[in-house]
């Protein structure tokens, strides 16, 4: 029975660019758990959508091996092109290689690779910026310093330039902060577990500054279990989760906002145009900015922007 829906399957993919209209195009996102995820592939999708093209999404659920099988079957859909998100930017040369081989545009989202000169285009936030906002804020709440944790994710360049907008930020403000770094790996669940094991009543811990929104919620729930609620939080992504917590959590201080919504569409229509032979922007980097309780009232808590 599963031998036969997994030919069923590969049928529906192979004869769908036969069936549909307009171009036809591939994505594999990192992680569709992850709620900014899911936003940036329905913005994407109905952007896509609206040009009368089709949509051919998978979810690589944090594993650089089904990504690169994930590719391949994009490849023999015969898709118009690429965008890939991708798991580990260390890992993702395969899938690249494989794309060029079969001259496959492929428009980059999210987290950067290594070789930007390997794909036809970027569209991600400006990371840097989100986490030279959050250490900026925490500078100026603690110019005394004191010992913070920063909640990491190893392979993942969108969080990897945010842990290096913080360090900036707390290197500009010359203030001397203890510092830890522990790799969550961009995960709610992982970041719970971690920090239920690793905090201690009896250990100073000044604020945990999470390098998105989904390890920042984790963060909150051991601080809630260890009943640690002088720890300050800050987080990126301006999820509604982080939004809701702000309102709801003092010390949930805050989230540096991206846009899934403007991701998605400046990614499609910079497919439109490579597809279309037309002229386009290579690097497409998306504002972020902050939302706190000061500002709070200004935005959807219960969407994205």
């Amino acid at each position: 029975m599963k031998k036969i829906i997994v030919i069923l399957l590969m049928l529906l993919i192979l004869n769908g660019p036969a069936l549909a209209e307009g171009k036809v195009y591939g994505c594999s996102i990192m992680n569709l758990y992850n709620p900014f995820y899911q936003q940036l592939e329905s913005s994407l999708r109905m952007a896509v959508e609206a040009h009368g093209d089709t949509l051919i999404s998978y979810d690589a659920c944090m594993d650089p091996s089904r990504q690169l099988e994930q590719v391949q079957l994009l490849i023999a859909a015969n898709v118009d092109a690429v965008f890939l998100n991708p798991v580990n930017v260390n890992a993702v040369e395969p899938a690249i290689a494989r794309l060029h081989q079969n001259g496959i545009p492929i428009i980059n989202l999210d987290n950067e690779v290594e070789d930007l000169d390997s794909v036809d285009a970027f569209v991600g936030s400006n990371n840097f910026h989100a986490g030279y906002l959050c250490g900026q804020d925490l500078a100026a709440r603690h110019p005394d310093g004191g010992n913070i944790l920063l909640l990491d994710a190893e392979g993942q360049s969108a969080i990897s330039d945010r842990m290096a907008g913080i360090h900036q930020a707390l290197m500009d403000a010359g203030i001397y902060y203890r510092i830890e770094q522990l790799d969550a790996r961009g995960e709610r669940s992982t970041a719970r577990r971690m920090l239920l094991e690793l905090l201690d009543p009896d250990q100073p811990l000044l604020a945990i500054l999470a390098g998105n929104d989904h390890m920042a919620m984790g963060a909150l729930e051991a601080c809630l279990s260890a009943e640690r609620a002088e720890i300050e939080l800050y987080g990126v992504d301006g999820s509604p989760d982080a939004k809701c917590a702000i309102f709801e959590h003092e010390q949930f201080i805050l989230t540096a906002a991206q846009s899934p919504h403007q991701i998605g569409q400046q990614a499609a229509e910079i497919a439109h145009r490579i597809t279309g032979g037309q002229s386009y922007d290579f690097r497409t980097a998306i504002s972020t900015f902050p939302i706190d309780r000061e500002n709070l009232a200004e935005w959807d808590m219960l969407g994205w922007q």
